[in-house]
């Protein structure tokens, strides 16, 4: 934990111009126009994929139902 906050103090040192970009939500991403509505990067890459794969046209079922896809 103190390395990790060593880090987070010294940041501007290592990565100059990066505090900008943080706060600027530089890992976020914003889907919508609302004005507080942004999810960090991870989370949004997570329920995209979780959507494709529940999808009947694109994902897992339609994968699994396709005679092609399973011989390849």
């Amino acid at each position: 934990m103190v390395k990790y906050h060593l880090n987070l103090l010294n940041v501007e040192n290592t990565h100059h111009g990066i505090s900008h970009t943080l706060e600027n939500g530089g890992l976020t991403v914003k889907r919508t126009t609302k004005i507080f509505v942004r999810a960090p990067v991870d989370l949004t890459l997570e329920q995209t994929v979780n959507a494709d794969a529940a999808s009947r046209l694109t994902g897992i079922a339609a994968f699994s139902q396709s005679v092609g896809a399973r011989k390849k």
